[in-house]
């Protein structure tokens, strides 16, 4: 099964304060652990919502905006395509992500992949 699960911090990072060395270097060989696993798919930072956008269709009106939700970039971080072979276990890995990441919280959401091929 595959996942997607979104990182919220429980002390935002302050903008423009780079992270500490020592802890990338720590999350660096965790992801390239995951990944030798066959946990880890593909992650990434969340950049601000200024540089993003919106888009929304409704009654039958199309626009869009400059700038996307501020809700989830007062939150949200990061992000990470998982692969596991049940919820549980990968909830069970999520704790060693945040032993290594620090405290926060970890949003898992199961994926939808494409109908099986005949």
């Amino acid at each position: 099964m595959q996942f997607i699960a979104f990182y919220s911090p429980a002390e935002p990072p302050v903008p423009g304060t780079p992270p500490d060395p020592k802890h990338m270097q720590d999350l660096m060989r965790y992801m390239t652990e995951a990944t030798a696993k066959g946990l880890l798919v593909g992650n990434g930072g969340i950049m601000r919502a200024a540089l993003g956008g919106q888009a929304v269709l409704a009654g039958g009106k199309y626009s869009t905006r400059e700038g996307a939700d501020q809700v989830l970039e007062a939150r949200v971080v990061g992000f990470a395509i998982l692969q596991a072979p049940s919820k549980e276990i990968l909830m069970k890995e999520m704790e060693t992500f945040l032993r290594v990441s620090g405290e926060g919280t970890v949003d898992v959401f199961p994926l939808m992949g494409p109908p099986p091929q005949k």
